[in-house]
């Protein structure tokens, strides 16, 4: 029997958080995983586990290629979400559902899977249902919160209906209200993120002779065209790709750096768009952080809320970006409150174990 991880591959926070769990189970235990994700996903799954395990425990993972979620659609080169297209996608996606929820069932029948861990996929809920398997929901939101303010009540209360089946709920540290209250009856717990490489860590911050600023916008859009001139900053940017900056003290990490977390914890100061598991890896490096605001999207303005009242982050406009130095003058000044949070994936792994 195998446990099956149903990961969204709507941007690349929900396979990043899901790595250090499917690392810790492939280190302490035998179980044979089944990994359901796009293409691009898997492969960056297989070259990260490849850099952390040896090759006798990755056999032990089947990566199956799937789009496996819609999430929202982006304008191109912006942060905003075209809600047209959203709209359309979704429609296409429930209508399409029964054949999904087809698939699910014999993916889950052929790969002899007895669990299912989703993280947040619906059709796997309902499969999973179906089939009399245990799912296992990971989650700091749910496209039911991400949707009401976009979409028309039939297509929201659909989700409701199909994230009302999940068996066990694990809600992860700064999950927003609304999923914490929708599964009153969750397994908390706190942050997850890839582990930290000292040795890394320590040669990134040798190589720069000024403070770091590390520069994230997720992998859920293609870019922004605002432009970024650092040239007369008195630091070194690290940046992920889809940035527009320009300056001899500034690096664009390629999109096949597997150990962007090593970048965060080795960095000063962090600027980054609000998707969970980037801010999971910034808090657990207790990096101060803006953290880009966009008021279409109610998961970042309820994550961003969540930290702003806390003081552990401040919140910025993507037209801020332009002026970044007065971003940085924030950073410097304010004075931050940055909690110390424990890693969890060794309790969700457990948790996984024990399910049934």
């Amino acid at each position: 029997m195998a446990i099956g991880f149903f990961i969204s591959n709507h941007g690349f926070g929900h396979l990043m958080r899901n790595l250090p769990v499917i690392r810790q189970l492939l280190e302490t235990t035998e179980e044979q995983l089944v990994l359901v994700c796009s293409e691009k996903h898997n492969q960056l799954a297989k070259e990260y586990l490849l850099t952390e395990l040896p090759i006798v425990a990755i056999q032990r993972v089947k990566l199956i290629n799937f789009d496996t979620d819609i999430g929202l659609k982006l304008n191109a080169f912006s942060l905003d979400v075209d809600r047209n297209a959203t709209e359309s996608a979704v429609r296409a996606y429930v209508n399409h559902f029964d054949e999904l929820v087809l698939y699910g069932m014999r993916l889950l029948q052929n790969n002899q899977i007895s669990k299912s861990v989703i993280d947040i996929v619906p059709w796997a809920i309902t499969a999973s249902k179906k089939m009399g398997i245990p799912s296992i929901l990971i989650a700091s939101f749910t496209w039911i919160e991400q949707y009401e303010p976009l979409l028309p009540v039939e297509l929201v209360e659909f989700y409701q209906s199909v994230y009302e089946e999940v068996d066990v709920p694990i809600l992860l540290e700064l999950a927003n209200q609304p999923t914490v209250q929708r599964f009153p009856n969750g397994v908390k717990v706190e942050l997850i993120a890839r582990k930290f490489h000292r040795e890394e860590v320590k040669k990134i911050k040798s190589a720069c002779s000024r403070p770091i600023v590390f520069l994230s916008i997720g992998g859920s859009n293609s870019g922004i065209d605002t432009q970024l001139n650092v040239e007369n900053l008195p630091y070194f940017f690290i940046a992920t790709e889809g940035l527009n900056i320009r300056g001899n003290n500034s690096l664009i990490l390629n999109k096949e750096t597997k150990n962007t977390q090593d970048y965060v914890m080795a960095s000063d100061y962090c600027i980054s768009k609000a998707g969970w598991s980037t801010l999971s890896e910034i808090m657990l490096a207790r990096k101060p952080m803006a953290l880009i605001q966009r008021p279409d999207v109610t998961e970042d303005q309820l994550l961003i809320k969540q930290l702003t009242d806390k003081k552990s982050a401040i919140g910025i406009t993507v037209n801020e970006l332009e002026n970044i130095e007065s971003i940085l003058m924030k950073l410097t000044t304010y004075e931050f409150q940055l909690p110390n949070y424990k890693n969890d994936y060794d309790i969700i792994a457990k948790t996984i174990l024990n399910t049934y």
